[in-house]
């Protein structure tokens, strides 16, 4: 084999093996690459491509292109010395040269090693680790000789230049935590958290608070004895304090200072934090925690008391539900032997629209995750339904469970088929017959 073959031999070689180590990096991933780099290199030396494992890949672009150029150059002589392109000019010789090399470059060099690759990336990763390391120091000069001159080239054409790292948006973060929960790495509740952190700084504090028909309050004079039953019962230990109007806060009782009150003294009042409702969680956790308050009472837009949000409801909206030996467990929705889906009034109507398309799919755009199964219900029938009542509703029959002559507190649900259109027993519901 002449020297000229046998350099094309070795230029398509190292071809097919940048190709299958660069196949076999962008197959695993980031995550899972990050994470092999760092077990393969462990503590010692090359802390930066532990870091940025993908300079491995950049190192494998600029091989592949060498190895093209080295092989383009030891074709020339062999199709230069071929009788029939003897005289025939260096354009010709170039376009040939750019043909027979073409075929062999693709398929041996990038197509078959690449396949090959696929069904098992770490072994071929592990044979080639250790050389393409070395490689990547060798190449590193010649990387950064270009990315200066890549560089002198943006400012000269007034073209912005290219960030040296690409910014780690929301949506990348993301992206990588679903990776990561398909390649096992991170489990489920693991990226609910994570993911829970980009949405708490848009959640408004009134989809985290007890809203205040739920609020138990208590009233300023009221007894130790009286106090200290109420914390029994409930077994919390904050309580807002009000003086007449139940909007007439005045401060918050600790269940520390009842205990620590004598019987005729006069109880210790802590200060109020009132946040408007619209307010966001990481606000509110910043206030509160610069102020060193664990509960806060959220009004409305005419400062009314709309609920109260107290530090656990915070932090349970970026870890999920907490729960202590004086929590009762609490479902908000169970379904009936009978198929009937019983619930609280409290529900909204994004967390039961999918069991109920029928009935709340034409639900405005915007409405749904506002509105409570209850409001919905008050809303249709435009009156506060007594406990018994039932009513007939497109999509969906509903029963009244447990109501006060100001609230819906449970109802059920059970699923009706829409009769056919044109059918003439289209239900309609209450407030359409009063339009």
């Amino acid at each position: 084999m002449t020297p000229a073959w046998s350099a094309a031999a070795l230029a398509l070689l190292s071809l097919a093996l940048f190709s299958a180590f660069e196949a076999a990096l962008t197959s695993l991933g980031h995550i899972r690459l990050l994470q092999w780099v760092g077990k393969r290199m462990g503590s010692g030396d090359g802390a930066q491509l532990r870091e940025r494992p993908q300079s491995l890949v950049t190192m494998t672009f600029v091989g592949s292109n060498l190895s093209k150029v080295c092989l383009a150059v030891a074709v020339t002589p062999l199709v230069g010395s071929a009788a029939v392109l003897a005289d025939a000019s260096p354009i010709l010789v170039a376009l040939a040269v750019v043909a027979l090399a073409t075929p062999p470059a693709v398929l041996l060099g990038e197509v078959v090693p690449r396949a090959a690759v696929r069904e098992s990336p770490t072994a071929v990763l592990r044979l080639l680790f250790s050389a393409g390391r070395a490689l990547s120091w060798v190449f590193w000069p010649y990387i950064v000789l270009m990315q200066a001159v890549a560089h002198m080239l943006f400012k000269v054409l007034g073209l912005p230049a290219p960030p040296q790292e690409r910014a780690l948006t929301r949506d990348s973060v993301e992206a990588l935590l679903r990776e990561g929960e398909r390649e096992g790495l991170v489990d489920r509740h693991e990226r609910e958290i994570i993911g829970g952190i980009f949405s708490f700084g848009e959640t408004p504090v009134r989809d985290v608070m007890t809203p205040r028909p739920d609020v138990v309050t208590v009233q300023l004079g009221e007894s130790r004895r009286s106090l200290a039953r109420r914390i029994a019962e409930t077994g919390f230990s904050r309580f807002p304090v009000t003086d007449g109007a139940p909007d007439n806060i005045v401060g918050i009782v600790h269940a520390v200072d009842v205990l620590k009150t004598r019987d005729g003294e006069r109880l210790r009042l802590r200060p109020t934090l009132f946040v408007p409702e619209t307010a966001t969680c990481d606000e509110l956790l910043v206030s509160m925690r610069r102020q060193r308050i664990q509960l806060a009472v959220a009004v409305d837009e005419y400062g009314g008391v709309a609920g109260i949000v107290t530090m656990e409801d915070l932090v349970e909206e970026l870890v999920g539900e907490i729960r202590d030996e004086h929590d009762l467990e609490e479902v908000d929705a169970v379904t009936g032997a009978d198929g009937r889906l019983i619930l609280e009034g409290r529900v909204r109507l994004s967390e039961v629209a999918d069991q109920f398309p029928e009935a709340f799919g034409a639900v405005e755009s915007g409405e749904e995750d506002d509105r409570t199964v209850a409001g919905w219900l008050l809303e249709e029938l435009g009156r506060v339904p007594a406990a018994g009542e039932r009513a007939a509703l497109p999509g969906v029959a509903v029963e009244v469970l447990e109501a006060t002559p100001k609230r819906i507190l449970r109802l059920g649900l059970t699923r009706v088929p829409a009769p056919a259109r044109g059918s003439g027993q289209e239900a309609r519901s209450p407030r359409e017959r009063r339009r």
